[in-house]
């Protein structure tokens, strides 16, 4: 089976700390492109903002200069193990309603997973498993390390 590259969507920097003031991480919705970060306390994941989250908060509520982090959260998100496959990431999304799946190692934090992309990755994970079966069916692979007759 192919294995697929989950680290090509997954971003590995996109966390702040509790106590961050959320002024401070408006770049990282409109210059770096983030759609959610999660927060962390002693890199382990606390909560989450999305940008949707962020935009609701500054036009609902008017934060401030010293707005923290913690006050606009989603507190306990959901997570996943790095090294999940992608179709388990999509399950675990679609089954909780989420866009953003922080991962972690060991219990702290190491990725944040996008809807978006971890689709691709579950077309070319199925494509994949599909070749796979096609060969056996036709004959093309080993079966029980005897070449299959047709």
């Amino acid at each position: 089976m192919k294995k697929v590259n989950t680290n090509a969507v997954v971003c590995h920097n996109s966390c702040v700390e509790v106590g961050t003031k959320v002024v401070s991480i408006l770049p990282w919705f409109l210059g770096k492109g983030h759609s959610a970060i999660a927060v962390t306390k002693n890199k382990k994941v606390v909560g989450l903002v999305t940008r949707k989250d962020l935009l609701y908060q500054m036009f609902v509520y008017k934060i401030n200069d010293e707005t923290t982090i913690e006050e606009i959260m989603q507190e306990n998100p959901v997570t996943g193990k790095e090294g999940m496959k992608p179709s388990k990431i999509v399950q675990v999304m679609r089954l909780k309603n989420i866009r953003h799946l922080p991962l972690t190692k060991n219990g702290k934090f190491s990725s944040m997973v996008r809807a978006e992309s971890v689709n691709r990755l579950v077309a070319e994970e199925t494509s994949s498993d599909n070749d796979n079966l096609k060969k056996y069916l036709m004959g093309d692979t080993l079966y029980g390390g005897v070449k299959t007759q047709t």
